[in-house]
């Protein structure tokens, strides 16, 4: 039942909500613990003490971390001790918790034979307790000693199967305190979710059929339409996911809590480093906290940072998945952070010797197009089952046999001239959306000062479009989200 795709699901969180508001504020994070089990439980009982051990794990790992800590007069040798037993504490947690993505994710690359189904959400719920464990040991804040209002948070359901990854300075409070009920809430919640749906419904799915097309022989496809296939990937990846994560933020704000945003327009990043810290923030993020910094961050010389990051985006690889394509998809944003952050001093002194305006709109426009090509091919190995089948597609690119276009190859892809066209208008408002965004116009927000009745006429025509013009149907896995599968 905890499917964002389902009416089931669209049912229940209207009475969830109600119940909710209806509910002291005390009651409310316990209230969320039953909520969330319940929902985990009905997408696979048999995981759901997996998750129970991960959140025992962490909540009891981050209390000992901070329990050995003790007072600062202590002698040395006792302060000495008690720092060794806090990183015993630490590392049995983390090792804990990494042995359950091993056993689930990893195991199968070395005994196919024993190879089980993943947990729903593992990876996220994982890193989320584990960011939380670090924090605490680090002394950031104080382990949290209610395990009930830990347990909401390390499970709270709209973000267990796909993020965002939260930290717990931000969520616990909020699981303490939820915002009261007010119209603008609702409605800003309520908007998120549309745009959501309308992300992952009208574009994702129609964008599946055409990566479907290009993907399954790409043998016997012109350059031009395999070029298609593969922009359509990349933006069907980022409709798919960007929509989950709208739904996610919005049917948290229904609850009355607030997270963070996950994407801030990726593709119109003039640069790989940009588009890091606009794509999937909450992984990044994570990352750069819990492991890059870690590392030694950019100290210590090019060298140090060059192996940091590669280490990083190589473990970024692994952690969405065992496959080999996985990790070469990581290998590739690794080495082109590196490329770029050795390379972006001479090329802005070369532009400074030609003369070339970088603050020109042109300037920009061409940047953002080099990088969301080099970001394209990335995502081919991503998609891509197996390595041959991603450079199959790479030498298949070419030549572009552009009189396929002319001669009607594009409506032999899947999509016929009217999903087309509601396809290319439904990218041109993602494209403003987007835009609008760069700017720092929240689109809702100003829909939110209109008055009543445009507000209304605005949100039920949104709703009557996602209904006739969305797509379902498990045979393009309409009703699944890319990201659930990590």
């Amino acid at each position: 039942m905890l499917n964002y795709i389902s009416f089931a699901f669209l049912f229940l969180l209207p009475v969830l909500v109600g119940i909710t508001y209806l509910l002291p504020v005390k009651a409310r994070s316990l209230f969320f613990l039953l909520a969330g089990a319940c929902l985990y439980a009905s997408m696979g009982i048999r995981f759901l003490p997996v998750l129970f051990l991960s959140v025992c794990s962490t909540y009891t790992g981050a209390r000992l971390c901070e329990q050995q800590g003790g007072e600062a007069n202590r002698e040395k040798d006792e302060k000495a001790k008690s720092s060794g037993q806090r990183r015993m504490a630490l590392v049995l947690c983390i090792g804990f918790n990494l042995s359950f993505l091993f056993v689930f994710k990893y195991l199968r690359l070395f005994a196919p034979g024993m190879a089980v189904a993943a947990p729903f959400g593992i990876s996220f719920f994982v890193l989320t307790g584990l960011g939380y464990v670090i924090d605490c040991y680090r002394g950031k804040y104080q382990a949290e000693k209610n395990f009930l209002t830990y347990a909401a948070f390390a499970s709270f359901f709209p973000l267990i199967a796909s993020g965002p990854i939260e930290r717990a300075d931000h969520l616990i409070p909020q699981m303490k305190k939820p915002g009261p009920l007010s119209y603008r809430r609702l409605q800003s919640g309520m908007l998120l979710m549309i745009w959501g749906y309308f992300l992952k419904l009208v574009l994702a799915n129609r964008l599946s059929i055409l990566v479907q097309s290009g993907f399954e022989n790409p043998q016997s496809q012109a350059g031009i339409l395999l070029i298609l296939s593969v922009l359509a990937f990349t933006f069907e990846i980022y409709c798919d996911f960007y929509g989950y994560s709208s739904i996610a933020k919005g049917c948290a704000a229904l609850l009355g809590i607030e997270v963070m945003d996950n994407f801030k327009s990726p593709y119109l990043s003039g640069n790989i480093a940009e588009f890091w810290r606009r794509w999937h923030i909450s992984l990044s993020t994570w990352f750069r906290d819990y492991l890059y910094i870690p590392l030694g961050g950019n100290r210590r010389g090019n060298l140090r940072r060059d192996r940091n990051l590669l280490i990083v985006f190589l473990v970024s690889g692994i952690w969405h998945g065992a496959g080999i394509t996985y990790l070469f998809w990581g290998f590739l944003h690794g080495l082109a952070l590196i490329v770029y952050d050795r390379s972006k001093a001479v090329f802005a002194w070369g532009e400074k010797r030609v003369g070339i305006r970088t603050e020109t709109l042109s300037h920009r426009i061409f940047c953002v197009l080099l990088n969301l090509s080099f970001v394209s091919f990335a995502w081919i190995f991503f998609h891509a089952t197996t390595l041959s089948q991603g450079f199959s597609v790479v030498r298949n690119l070419f030549p572009l046999h552009l009189d396929r276009i002319f001669a009607g190859g594009i409506l032999q892809m899947g999509l016929d001239l009217p999903n087309l066209l509601v396809l290319l208008v439904g990218l041109a408002l993602l494209l403003f959306a987007d835009l609008c965004t760069d700017r720092g116009l929240v689109l809702r927000e100003r829909i939110a000062t209109q008055g009543v009745w445009l507000r209304f006429l605005i949100e039920i025509g949104a709703i009557c479009l996602i209904l006739i013009l969305g797509i379902w149907g498990a045979s393009i896995q309409g009703d699944s989200f890319i990201y659930a599968q990590f």
